[in-house]
């Protein structure tokens, strides 16, 4: 029988709650000789514990100097591949943290919470904490006594090897919308409310559909929790503009900013509020890159935990450095705008961005971005949820990505202009998915999918799906998957490389020199795809062609399946690992593949390849497939 706690958690389930996300930091405390105690979240209406190790800003993968990431001056190589080592090693132990941590929440926010399920899962949470507490406490002390000992304070220390357990839970589902109802609240995000409609003279709007129509949880997991530790001093953060834990509606009017640190408008502490045809435009720099993309300080209009913005029309105009347009930050964050424009034109300034579990639904939005780490769409440390339909979104900056994901983030009939940079790119344990959207890179690749170990996103599998619409690369390939695992399922879109490679799985210069190579799983369906799929000696790649689709290029070094109805073209000579093709074989001929005189050799020492007898099979239209 369930005991209702709707009214409040019971005392010990609470106790339990809270131990479950302190045990790391404890544990931390008691096995070192420093002193590593946490901050405290400061109880003030405009200050919200910083976040993260230091760096740059977000805006593209580090690249050609100025990275954005993590500097380690002070460390030598053979420390960062330590540092790297560690990070890896607890990687298994800090994605059950975000397992465990995510079904908790998930216990906590229905309609009908069940005490003893979230004890139980409360429980196991603690559990999963004090595993990874404990094993990076061993691996420390082996740090420690190793020639490449960390001779650093405690805090810096804490933020290379990754802080208190508490940095890798998701933050579960935001709470239930407003619905756009009477009294000018605005709504909920989705799928819980939908965007709203502008406010009417009674205050209220009507709700439209949510954008994407599906909630958060994409393939590949949802996103991590917001960053733990407390271990950098507070951000001081301010608006010109200010709602604190109130309900305010703005019709018609601009809103400026032209202060350091300051935001045009600020919402904290539960505070509701409705923009209608109103242009914020600030001027003011940022003091810090860092508490600007991790936190939103300067940002245009920034929403932190539990506080909800809604905008219609106008405009968002940012020009000072780090100054974001529109930015979410915390649990419970979520900002809303349907029509308008937003520009940000200092460096690093995103046009919307989403950190720590904060969410944002954006619709018929025009956003453009001038400078370097401008990536117009973005996530970062501690990962959010973004919904974009419609509107036309350019970045011209270097490094500066149309969409950065180290979240979940979703889009449906929108543009995506990156001049200079990469079309998309996923950080981490992440997701992009794409529906009927335009999308072109200029640099680099189409879309890449890494992992940085920076800090900025956990885990090793990024997801990338597009079903509808077109995807092209002015340089390198299409895909470019590296140090991490990459998932992308293709459906129904026109695809383009100028380079002819449509997948490189390559090591590049991220983790471990030897272990650091790119693992593709790349799937097509009803699709056609054009270029080569390319694969060096420590990574590997999967193709798995069905429902009529195509494949035309070189393979070298990767794995293919067809199914009946779905054939691969070659243009070059080619080496397979394995093939996954037995529904098209006619007597000593593969009749869906069409070697246009060219060889393909086979792995057949390889059980998936015993089909085929470790003999030579003629394929359609010329050429062979061949053991090596």
């Amino acid at each position: 029988m369930k005991q209702s706690i709707t009214a409040g958690v019971p005392l010990e389930t609470t106790i339990m709650i809270k131990n479950a996300i302190s045990m790391a930091a404890v544990m931390l405390v008691l096995t070192t000789t420093s002193s590593w105690g946490q901050s405290e979240r400061p109880a003030g209406s405009e200050a919200q514990a910083a976040q993260g190790p230091p760096g740059g800003s977000l805006g593209g993968p580090p690249g050609g100097g100025a990275s954005g990431k993590r500097n380690m001056p002070q460390l030598t190589q053979q420390q960062q591949e330590a540092i790297q080592a560690f990070n890896e090693a607890n990687a298994p132990l800090a994605q059950t943290v975000t397992e465990a941590r995510n079904a908790m929440n998930a216990a906590i926010y229905t309609d009908q919470p069940d005490a003893a399920d979230i004890k139980a899962k409360a429980g196991k949470l603690a559990a999963a904490e004090l595993a990874l507490a404990q094993a990076r406490a061993q691996a420390f002390a082996k740090l420690q006594a190793s020639p490449n000992k960390l001779n650093l304070p405690a805090q810096q220390i804490i933020l290379l090897l990754g802080g208190s357990g508490r940095r890798f839970g998701g933050q579960g589902g935001p709470p239930g919308g407003f619905g756009g109802g009477p009294g000018g609240a605005p709504p909920g995000p989705p799928p819980d409310g939908g965007v709203g409609g502008p406010p009417t003279d009674d205050g209220g709007g009507l709700p439209d559909m949510p954008p994407g129509g599906g909630g958060s949880g994409g393939p590949g997991g949802g996103p991590g929790g917001p960053p733990g530790g407390g271990s950098r001093a507070a951000v001081k953060l301010s608006g010109a503009f200010t709602v604190d834990g109130t309900t305010q509606t703005v019709l018609d009017k601009t809103l400026t900013s032209e202060a350091t640190d300051v935001s045009g408008v600020y919402v904290l502490n539960g505070g509701n509020l409705v923009l209608s045809n109103v242009t914020v435009k600030t001027t003011g720099n940022t003091s810090s890159q860092e508490n600007s993309s991790f936190s939103g300080q300067n940002a245009g209009v920034l929403v932190t935990k539990n506080s909800r913005v809604a905008i219609y029309g106008g405009g968002i105009n940012t020009a000072g450095g780090g100054a974001n347009g529109l930015f979410a930050c915390g649990a419970g964050a979520f900002a809303s705008m349907n029509g308008g424009s937003i520009t940000a034109t200092g460096e690093g300034g995103h046009g919307v961005m989403a950190t720590g579990g904060g969410s944002l639904a954006i619709t018929n939005v025009d956003m453009v971005t001038e400078r370097i780490h401008g990536g117009v769409v973005a996530t970062d440390r501690g990962g959010g949820t973004i919904w974009v339909s419609g509107g036309k979104i350019t970045s011209h900056g270097k490094d500066s990505p149309g969409i950065y994901s180290t979240g979940d983030i979703r889009a449906e009939n929108a543009t995506f202009i990156a001049t200079g940079s990469e079309g998309a790119v996923i950080e981490g344990r992440n997701s992009i998915t794409l529906k009927n959207c335009e999308m072109s890179g200029a640099l680099k690749c189409g879309v890449m999918v890494y992992q940085s170990f920076s800090g900025d996103a956990e885990g090793q599998l990024g997801a990338f799906s597009m079903d509808g619409g077109s995807l092209s690369a002015a340089q390198g390939p299409l895909f470019f998957v590296s140090n991490t695992r990459g998932i992308i399922h293709m459906k129904d879109v026109k695809l383009s490389a100028a380079s002819g490679v449509l997948v490189n799985a390559a090591a590049s210069r991220w983790g471990r020199s030897g272990s650091n190579g790119g693992h593709v799983e790349l799937t097509g369906d009803h699709q056609k795809l054009a270029g080569d799929i390319t694969v060096d000696k420590i990574s590997s790649a999967m193709a798995t062609l069905k429902d009529h689709s195509t494949l035309t290029g070189a393979v070298h070094n990767a794995a293919l399946a067809l199914d009946a109805t779905s054939e691969w073209k070659v243009t070059a000579d080619s080496v397979l690992t394995s093939l996954t093709d037995k529904d098209c074989v006619s007597g000593d001929t593969i009749t869906n593949i069409r070697g246009n005189g060219h060889t393909v050799r086979y792995k057949a020492d390889l059980a998936s390849n015993q089909w085929l007898g470790g003999k030579t099979w003629n394929l359609a239209e010329g050429g062979t497939l061949s053991p090596e």
